[in-house]
């Protein structure tokens, strides 16, 4: 066995480790950029429901309940 032969050996082992590490990586991005997609679909979706709610609110301010006034002769 020669000198260098456990030294090639342990590079061989650390590209390895590299290239899977570095798979995971890809990995791990790609589901962070699927969660970001998500994340801006719900924001956005909840955007859309404080404005209704907020329309929907002003609307029934102005609107009054006919039972909720007082009558004429009160």
């Amino acid at each position: 066995m020669s000198e260098t032969e456990p030294l090639l050996r342990r590079i061989v082992q650390l590209e390895e480790l590299f290239s899977h590490h570095e798979h995971l990586v890809h990995q791990l991005n790609d589901a962070v950029v699927q969660v970001r997609k998500e994340l801006a679909i719900v924001e956005a979706k909840c955007r859309e429901q404080e404005g209704r709610i907020r329309s929907i609110s002003e609307h029934q301010e102005t609107i009054r309940d006919p039972l909720d006034e007082k009558p004429p002769h009160y």
